[in-house]
């Protein structure tokens, strides 16, 4: 990972038309970064409604269908365009101000990677059914987070490490594709109480210190689950 401006107080950025990549890590803990130009003639960058910048995962793509960055001071119901299928890693992160994020019926979002959201505001989410996969630490420390919702034949099938550690979420239900519940996936979720599966849950492995330090209250185990690894609810 490129973590070139980590931990810095830049606030504004220029991108000129010879920088055609953008490293993972470029925009982590940059919380005063709130403008970004990009040059008007990119192949692959621009920036969107002044809110996101948005990117072209091939230069013969007619469609911007990665988002990179959002400006770290935005406010309240934000909607994500429907061309996007990757939000990327840090995308979201330290936004202090944003509450929700909504997604048009035809989304075609497919990876939320990691850290995408970690260390904002967000208070609740609707997660599309085209998503299959949420990569380690996506919601991490999302401390104002309290419904995670998953549209209805959801493709989800990987949860990643500490993906919703440290949340507020109440109450979840995993959608069947999901295979595993990853080590420390809801760690620290003191307000989660209830974790729900349907009957046809495809769920085969909960992994270490999966649900470590809840407050759960109940749970059925899928009867397709055939490893329960150590500590997966300890101090519960």
């Amino acid at each position: 990972p490129s973590k070139i401006f980590y931990d810095t107080l830049i606030q504004e950025l220029h991108i000129p038309s010879s920088i055609q990549e953008l490293k993972e890590g470029w925009c982590s803990q940059t919380p005063n970064l709130t403008n970004i130009i990009v040059s008007s003639n990119h192949k692959f960058f621009k920036i969107y409604q002044n809110q996101f910048l948005i990117g072209k995962s091939n230069e013969k793509e007619e469609n911007y269908d990665i988002l990179y960055f959002t400006r770290r001071n935005i406010e309240g119901v934000i909607n994500i365009p429907s061309t996007i299928k990757t939000i990327n890693s840090y995308s979201f992160e330290c936004c202090k101000s944003l509450e929700n994020v909504e997604f048009s019926k035809d989304s075609k979002i497919k990876i939320i990677q990691k850290y995408a959201f970690s260390k904002s505001s967000i208070k609740s989410i609707k997660i599309p059914k085209s998503v299959s996969i949420i990569e380690n630490n996506s919601f991490f420390k999302c401390n104002n987070l309290e419904h995670v919702d998953f549209e209805d034949e959801s493709e989800l099938y990987s949860i990643g490490k500490y993906a919703f550690s440290l949340t507020a979420i109440s109450s979840i239900s995993i959608p069947k594709k999901v295979k595993s519940i990853e080590s420390n996936t809801f760690f620290n979720c003191i307000n989660l109480t209830n974790v729900n599966f349907p009957n046809d849950s495809m769920l085969k492995i909960i992994k270490d210190s999966a649900f470590k330090n809840l407050n759960l209250k109940s749970i059925k185990i899928p009867k397709n689950v055939s490893i329960i690894e150590d500590n997966a609810f300890i101090d519960c």
